[in-house]
């Protein structure tokens, strides 16, 4: 997972899945997190401007968001870049690439998290879906996908 985290921020994109309900409870500021990337221009995903902020990760979820005075397992800098929620493509094309290329890192260097196919069909026949998915989680993929 590090390794495509470490090519977005070199492409000078921090692309972060904030799926599900994000908590960011108030905690003491000096906890240890397993993560926190420091200096980014942070986009929330509803629409509002940028802010300059740090975030914290710990046990595979955002923690705080702010400045956080503790300190990360791993730091990553995005001075210069942003951090964002996952971006969805609703009109994605990738259904039948995705069985020989599950890392999807051409998505994943766009910001891409959550790709949505099937407006000019399905990537399989119809009888043929429940197939497709179980490959699909067989072998894995690095993004959601839903047809």
């Amino acid at each position: 997972m590090m390794k495509w985290l470490y090519r977005i921020l070199s492409h000078g994109i921090l692309c972060l899945a904030l799926l599900g309900i994000v908590r960011f409870p108030i905690a003491a500021q000096t906890g240890d997190y397993d993560i926190v990337i420091r200096n980014g221009r942070v986009i929330d995903g509803a629409g509002n401007p940028w802010i300059a902020a740090d975030v914290a990760i710990k046990d595979g979820r955002f923690v705080r968001v702010g400045k956080i005075l503790g300190k990360g397992k791993r730091e990553i800098d995005a001075r210069g870049k942003y951090v964002s929620p996952g971006w969805i493509d609703v009109m994605d094309q990738s259904g039948s690439v995705l069985r020989q290329n599950g890392l999807a890192d051409n998505k994943l260097l766009m910001g891409v998290t959550t790709a949505i196919g099937g407006e000019g069909g399905t990537p399989v026949p119809a009888d043929k879906i429940g197939e497709y998915f179980a490959g699909l989680e067989n072998t894995g993929i690095s993004i959601n996908f839903g047809t």
